[in-house]
């Protein structure tokens, strides 16, 4: 993303999901993010999902959509998008699975894109009435 950036090619929407694959400097890794990212982005960050962890506060992942949430809380041109709201509310998707990986069949596979899809495409719609970002930038 830094030569993204270096060079001006980066989107005006930049969207993040790290998946179900936390990591120990997570705020440390968005706190960085959201500094490099140049004037005039929008940020969406893609909430992480492990239903093996739902519900559970203390698990890294469900740490990570908290901080991702109070990111948001402060930053205008920062917009979520739920995946972890989206995929408790929709158990049909991750029946006989790991719970990280949604559809043991074919049906429940394109339940789940969809899904995914339509949550990405309400958070780019609803970045569009928000602010970008404005002030220190990284150059």
């Amino acid at each position: 993303m830094v030569s993204t950036i270096k060079n001006g090619s980066l989107p005006q929407h930049v969207i993040i999901a790290a998946g179900a694959n936390p990591t120990a400097n997570y705020v440390e890794q968005l706190d960085n993010i959201i500094a490099a990212l140049p004037q005039g982005c929008r940020l969406v960050l893609v909430t992480p999902y492990d239903g093996r962890e739902a519900g559970n506060a203390s698990a890294i992942v469900n740490q990570i959509r908290e901080y991702e949430l109070s990111l948001a809380e402060q930053h205008d041109w920062i917009t979520i998008a739920d995946w972890y709201q989206v995929a408790l509310d929709n158990p049909q998707i991750w029946q006989n699975t790991d719970y990280v990986h949604f559809g043991q069949n074919s049906a429940e596979i394109i339940e789940g894109q969809t899904l995914y899809g339509q949550m990405i495409s309400g958070a780019l719609a609803q970045s569009e009435t928000q602010s970008v970002k404005r002030g220190g930038n990284a150059s």
